[in-house]
């Protein structure tokens, strides 16, 4: 079994989140709960919420 280990820095990081939360509610018009959030984007549940906080301050989501 051979391990490859990418670093990447952590703006690439923040991208990569932040542009699969937007992928993610586009595929579902309807919306996602968290944990629906987190099953399909394999990120953590306090990543999902700070890149929520932001989605929502720069008014690109909203969350009922």
């Amino acid at each position: 079994m051979v391990l490859i280990i990418i670093k990447m820095y952590p703006t690439e990081k923040e991208q990569i989140i932040h542009s699969k939360i937007i992928d993610s509610l586009r595929n579902n018009p309807k919306g996602l709960t968290m944990t629906q959030l987190v099953k399909d984007i394999k990120f953590s549940r306090k990543a999902i919420e700070k890149h929520l906080e932001v989605l929502i301050l720069e008014n690109e989501i909203y969350m009922k």
